[in-house]
């Protein structure tokens, strides 16, 4: 059985995942959390309006943060998987607005 846990701390404005399911590929994540469109069900010639309703959660989370730290830990794989990001999304995408 698969456990997944949602951790809230106020007085830091800190948000912790911990999700014990199917690892996945470590060099892929962090383009799940900050980039749209990552799934492979788009075709990339067809013009896309919606995202669909799944994959907004977290980068929308990225997008509003000051600070976004992304970690992940498989005890199979080493090293794990850390990605801090800084005024992440937001501040880059303003950078490359109407390319």
């Amino acid at each position: 059985m698969y456990l997944i846990k949602v951790d809230i701390y106020e007085e830091g404005g800190q948000i912790s995942i911990f999700n014990n399911g199917k690892e996945s590929l470590l060099n892929a994540q962090g383009r799940k959390f900050y980039m749209f469109f990552t799934s492979s069900n788009y075709d990339d010639k067809e013009k896309k309006v919606s995202g669909g309703r799944n994959g907004f959660g977290a980068k929308l989370a990225n997008i509003y943060s000051t600070e976004f730290i992304l970690e992940q830990f498989q005890q199979k794989i080493s090293p794990n998987f850390q990605e801090p990001y800084e005024q992440p999304i937001l501040t880059t995408c303003s950078k490359n607005a109407g390319d």
